[in-house]
């Protein structure tokens, strides 16, 4: 109950940060965290995969989402090199 509580008194300012720091990795994956803490894996599971975007060899998070029986679906970043 103690968890669930303090995870919900830091989701308001982590959503706040993702919006003053777009697409930040550690950002994002903390947000999938708390989500998922929350009860609420569909969108932790949104949130892990945007930092994998942001950051594609991030171990992390693809291993949160394999943990749930999803595939991580990295891309390259945006302006990267083709």
């Amino acid at each position: 109950m103690v968890v669930l509580q303090k995870s919900s008194l830091v989701l308001a300012p982590l959503k706040r940060a993702s919006e003053l720091v777009r697409e930040d990795p550690t950002i994002l994956e903390h947000l999938g965290d708390v989500l998922d803490m929350l009860g609420c894996p569909d969108d932790a599971a949104t949130y892990w995969q945007r930092s994998l975007r942001a950051e594609p060899e991030r171990k992390s998070a693809a291993d949160r989402l394999r943990a749930r029986g999803l595939a991580p679906a990295a891309s390259p970043r945006k302006g990267a090199a083709k």
